[in-house]
């Protein structure tokens, strides 16, 4: 027994449709996925690679397949049992096919939804409402290379103290990696942005550092020309870089208010940003940067553009940027 042509279309219809749907969802979420790229490092110019990128590799072919691969081939296989079952007629041999692709599908999504929620009451009942708990899926590594300043003749300055040796060490981690990127938007002018701030500490250099209002220009290290950036600030930058990107859209340069902590080396403004590099829009990408930044200490805030003060819900009708302060 055949179906009629009618219901041959209205079924080949579904199927082009379901089949539509799922390959232009996935390709649409390619963009904002943390598996994108594959590879975190040394394709198209990017950061060379370390023992972390081996990590990052492994969790990225998790996700893929987890987030991608499974879905896709999932909403195949029941369209295909689908297709077999319409298509059987009374022959039970391929009407219980098409049943059995479908119930080992289903079957098979329910196991992963289950496990995942299985893993996830768990780590929060234990964890309880620390970082690690609303955020076990994350990967955090962080690779250090230590060198022998003596033995290295392409060190910016044999005589840097200790702060600033650091503070070389960890611009150029922050400049190499694809986690974090760097304003280049000079709002006091003459090339004063987040960006320069870094590139002048990688070559053992005092960072410009505006005044409030731009009223007084930049100069290197301030008025006093000691300032520099906190080491404990970059290196906290680094640190949530493992599980979060974001834009750093000031250090010690653009307007802020008097005595702001920006003009001491003691505060970053900061954006939550997508795969794709563009700024988040989701306020929760605000809070779960906020809660990480503060976690490693310090005290971040959604800053109220109005009133300077924290928007608990990073309302971003009210917020352009989380501001972060770690004091020496």
């Amino acid at each position: 027994m055949f179906y009629s042509s009618k219901k041959l279309k209205i079924t080949l219809l579904v199927i082009f449709a379901v089949a539509s749907f799922s390959f232009g969802a996935s390709s649409v979420l390619a963009d904002h996925v943390s598996y994108h790229p594959l590879v975190p490092c040394g394709v198209g110019g990017g950061p060379e690679c370390t023992q972390c990128d081996l990590l990052k590799l492994g969790k990225n072919i998790f996700d893929l397949v987890l987030l991608f691969i499974v879905p896709v081939i999932g909403s195949l296989l029941i369209v295909i049992g689908g297709f077999i079952l319409l298509l059987g007629g009374v022959n039970p041999g391929t009407v219980n096919l098409g049943k059995s692709i479908i119930r080992s599908t289903i079957i098979g999504a329910i196991i992963i939804l289950i496990s995942w929620t299985a893993v996830n009451f768990l780590l929060r009942s234990l964890a309880g409402e620390s970082n690690v708990a609303d955020e076990w899926w994350k990967l955090t590594c962080q690779s250090t290379i230590v060198e022998d300043d003596d033995e290295n003749p392409d060190f910016p300055n044999p005589d840097l103290n200790e702060e600033a040796r650091l503070n070389v060490d960890l611009a150029t981690q922050i400049i190499g990696t694809n986690q974090i990127s760097r304003s280049t938007n000079a709002t006091c002018g003459g090339g004063n942005h987040a960006s320069a701030n870094l590139f002048d500490l990688q070559q053992g250099k005092l960072p410009a550092v505006c005044s409030p209002s731009c009223a007084s220009g930049c100069q290197p290290g301030g008025s006093s020309g000691l300032v520099t950036i906190n080491p404990n600030l970059l290196r906290g930058l680094v640190q949530v870089s493992g599980g979060f990107q974001f834009t750093i859209t000031s250090l010690t340069t653009g307007p802020h208010s008097q005595n702001s902590a920006h003009y001491r080396g003691e505060a970053a403004d900061l954006q939550p940003r997508l795969a794709n590099g563009e700024i988040s829009t989701d306020p929760q990408d605000w809070v779960n940067l906020r809660r990480a930044l503060n976690s490693y200490g310090g005290q971040a805030i959604c800053e109220d553009k109005q009133t300077s003060r924290d928007v608990p819900s990073c309302d971003l009708n009210r917020v352009s940027h989380i501001h972060w302060t770690l004091s020496r």
